[in-house]
C-alpha cells in the first residue's frame, strides 16, 4: 500500500512513518521543515499543509493518508501557554 503521512517528522508522525515502513508500505512523508533519514520505500516532500491545493496534489489517488499535525489554532494556543 502507498500512504501519505502529514507531519511525518513530529512525535506521532515519525512513529506512524516508521511503523508503515516496517510493514513494507511505500510512504510519502510530508513535513514543513525537517530533513528525514533516507529509507527504502520512502519519499520525503516539504509542503504547506494549510494549502488545500498543495495537499490535494500530494494525496492524489492514494488510498490512505494520515495527518498527524496539530491545527494552526491549537499550535498557537499551546505556544501561548494555554491548553484547551
Amino acid at each position: 500500500m502507498s500512504i501519505v503521512v502529514f507531519g511525518a517528522s513530529g512525535n506521532i508522525g515519525s512513529d506512524i512513518r516508521k511503523e508503515a515502513l516496517s510493514r513494507g508500505h511505500r510512504v510519502t512523508a510530508v513535513t514543513h521543515s525537517s530533513e528525514l533519514e533516507p529509507a527504502e520505500r520512502l519519499t520525503v516532500l516539504k509542503a504547506d499543509i494549510a494549502d488545500p491545493e498543495e495537499v490535494a496534489g500530494i494525496v492524489g489517488g492514494r488510498p490512505c493518508s494520515k495527518a498527524s499535525s496539530a491545527p494552526a489554532s491549537a499550535a498557537s494556543s499551546l505556544s501561548a501557554g494555554s491548553v484547551a
